[in-house]
């Protein structure tokens, strides 16, 4: 946002949905039923569309749904594909490795995108279900995006998560964890406005953290002063009723890192919203997993 006249979010919505002009004539648009740009978006457009989604009993779904259209959606446990009013469970979240025994709900829907996208290159039930339940998401097949460690009874979770909903979709995640203490790691980029930052913040204060490491990313000042997104990021921990001794500032992320490692404890979680270094940040945490 703030580039390229892209100013708003619908600004954006507008910009993203270029992709569909690389339809054939007759391909179906797959769409989030969630996503209200996306919803109010479709209004403009003359052609068949997929819905997924995780609430099939409102909106747009469940109109889509009546209308005896196809979708992929969340159905009690199940993930559930609907074509020509014929509707099919695929998997049980359960079976899903991503989405954490279902607390990761931003990976449902990605599930679910999935599953309507096959649906339309036309892959087997049977094989869609396979993919769905082989994909582990781990560090080897999606370096970087919910990505979970553990050893000793500590639990790590590395995921690239840059703005207010990403964080957020995080940390409801983590939270489902249950962990005795959460250590969250983050950083972002200078060219960021103020009040971007603090929403990231903001996002980051549901985990209610024993510690905030708030990280300068080098290189990516992006016009602002070293240490001025660190010093932001400490000002509105504090606004957001993280205590101001918890705070502590590192150069780069991988400083961060190393003293998240050195200092966790049985029945910790580390949420690490690494967004550089990020060969480093993996190799770090897995000599910690592979360590004695």
């Amino acid at each position: 946002l703030g580039d390229y006249g892209i100013d708003t979010v619908s600004d954006m919505a507008e910009a993203k949905f270029i992709v569909r002009r690389a339809l054939s004539a007759g391909s179906p648009l797959v769409l989030n039923a969630d996503d209200a740009e996306s919803v109010q978006f479709s209004k403009r457009l003359q052609q068949r569309m997929i819905w997924f989604g995780l609430h099939p009993n409102e909106g747009q779904l469940l109109q889509h749904l009546e209308a005896g259209g196809d979708a992929a959606f969340l159905d009690a446990d199940n993930l559930v594909l609907q074509s020509g009013g014929e509707r099919r469970v695929i998997t049980d979240v359960a079976s899903v490795p991503v989405t954490f025994g279902g607390a990761a709900r931003y990976n449902i829907a990605n599930a679910l995108a999935a599953m309507a996208m096959c649906h339309v290159l036309g892959v087997a039930d049977t094989d869609l279900k396979a993919g769905l339940c082989k994909f582990s998401g781990d560090a080897d097949a999606n370096p970087g995006r919910g990505n979970l460690f553990e050893k000793d009874g500590i639990r790590i979770f590395l995921d690239f998560a840059h703005n207010e909903h990403g964080v957020q979709a995080v940390a409801e995640t983590v939270n489902a964890f249950n962990a005795n203490r959460n250590i969250v790691l983050m950083g972002q980029a200078g060219d960021r406005e103020d009040k971007d930052i603090g929403a990231l913040v903001r996002a980051a204060s549901i985990l209610n953290p024993a510690y905030l490491l708030a990280c300068n990313l080098p290189g990516y000042e992006r016009g602002r002063e070293v240490d001025e997104v660190v010093d932001l990021i400490a000002a509105f921990a504090v606004q957001y009723s993280i205590p101001g001794e918890t705070v502590k500032r590192f150069d780069s992320p991988l400083q961060g890192v190393k003293y998240a490692l050195e200092n966790a404890r049985e029945g910790d979680c580390l949420v690490l919203l690494a967004l550089t270094q990020r060969e480093q940040v993996l190799a770090l945490i897995r000599d910690f997993v592979g360590s004695g």
